[in-house]
């Protein structure tokens, strides 16, 4: 009877600490630029990151956390190779995610999701900090995995809608691409478009000439 009792005490303590000393795991918010201008679209990456001992995630959730000026961006995530090669779905709302299946895979390093995030038109120019937060991991029997961390900030600088080559500053050269692009080349894109009518033309031209100038704000 001791020895059943001590048999079941050793497979019991061997479950808890695979149940609550998980907190090797944690996941890392990427972005493919630094820099953008309203209406362009920058890809954030959600990767999931696990070292040796294994903190055996089967499902996560996470919620994408976005500053105020950033709150109307249009989101379209798109589910990663460390969740398809678990056989995992991906499920998002508006700003929280979640991966899971219908099995008890766990998943392996590597990127869980990407997230296309298109910044609003008439976004101010600035650096806005992007971040992951409430942080779920469940094993594979539905244990907490102790909540994952999150590894990373992302500080993602929002140019001037006015900086038509996008290389930071506003001045002659966006006249001179704005020129060439819309009156030479015949190309209307809402980049073109920084007063965000639906039509490039002189009314455009003249606000980047104003800005360029210091007349009115970026």
């Amino acid at each position: 009877m001791k020895r059943l009792y001590m048999k079941r005490l050793v497979l019991f303590l061997a479950a808890a600490s695979t149940v609550f000393s998980q907190t090797s795991a944690s996941i890392s918010l990427t972005s493919s630029s630094p820099s953008v201008r309203p209406g362009q679209q920058v890809t954030l990456t959600e990767s999931f990151v696990d070292s040796s001992p294994t903190s055996s995630v089967a499902a996560i959730q996470w919620t994408l956390v976005l500053p105020a000026q950033l709150s109307s961006a249009s989101l379209a995530s798109t589910i990663g190779s460390a969740a398809t090669s678990a056989s995992k779905t991906l499920v998002c709302g508006v700003v929280i995610c979640e991966i899971s299946g219908l099995n008890v895979n766990l998943l392996a390093n590597g990127t869980l999701a990407t997230t296309a995030l298109t910044v609003p038109t008439g976004t101010a120019a600035g650096v806005y900090p992007l971040s992951l937060a409430g942080i779920i991991g469940a094993t594979a029997l539905g244990y907490s995995a102790n909540p994952t961390a999150t590894s990373g900030t992302v500080n993602l600088t929002v140019l001037s809608r006015y900086d038509v080559n996008g290389d930071g500053v506003v001045n002659s050269t966006d006249v001179t691409t704005w020129i060439t692009a819309v009156i030479v080349g015949a190309s209307c894109t809402p980049l073109l478009d920084v007063n965000g009518d639906g039509v490039c033309n002189v009314l455009d031209l003249q606000s980047i000439v104003a800005a360029s100038l210091g007349k009115i704000p970026l």
